[in-house]
């Protein structure tokens, strides 16, 4: 079922994540941590980005989203609380859960929309705030991890098929690769700096 955003808000967040079952979270942690303790920090960074994305989005009427795998909506909801929208993820690959999500949200009528993971412990609000911000003049916001990859990723309007469909995954050329006119399609595409 979708549900629709209040008509007082227009801007979205989706968190997505997996519900933190041993040994099947965090497996290259398993060796050194075990698979509960792989279990518990996973539980702990999806806690603190549900946090941070819940108070960033009280501050600017953002509706949330949680799209998840493994698990439930109702363990999801009993763990985390009434904040989120929660839905399964669908689709193969991260570029297809990630496309599937973001369309999901801007049929239920968001126009501005950031998605991040869990596993991106510099998320914090101020580059949310930030992100938002740039959608007023930009297409798409991309938010670059301190590795490589991505924290957070915003469109406006619809998904952009470059992050979406056709994420690369995590490699040194990724930024590069996204910035570029032929990778975003007609999108205008601002690159969040640290």
């Amino acid at each position: 079922m979708t549900r629709t955003l209040n008509s007082h808000s227009r801007r979205a967040i989706i968190i997505l994540t997996r519900y933190p079952e041993p040994g099947a979270v965090k497996t290259r942690l398993v060796p050194a941590l075990g698979p509960e303790r792989a279990a518990r920090l996973h539980g702990r960074m999806i806690e603190h980005t549900a946090y941070t994305v819940s108070m960033v989005a009280a501050g600017l009427s953002a509706s949330c989203y949680l799209f998840f795998t493994g698990g439930s909506a109702r363990l999801m909801k009993e763990w985390l609380g009434e904040s989120f929208f929660y839905h399964e993820q669908e689709g193969e690959s991260l570029g297809d859960r990630m496309h599937n999500a973001f369309s999901h949200v801007f049929k239920a009528g968001a126009t501005e929309v950031v998605l991040t993971g869990t596993d991106c412990p510099e998320l914090d609000a101020a580059v949310l705030t930030d992100a938002f911000s740039c959608m007023t003049s930009h297409d798409v916001v991309i938010g670059p991890a301190e590795d490589v990859g991505t924290i957070l990723q915003g469109s406006g309007t619809r998904p952009a098929p470059a992050f979406s469909r056709t994420y690369p995954g995590a490699r040194p050329q990724f930024l590069s690769r996204l910035s570029t006119p032929h990778a975003m399609q007609g999108f205008q595409s601002v690159i969040l700096q640290d």
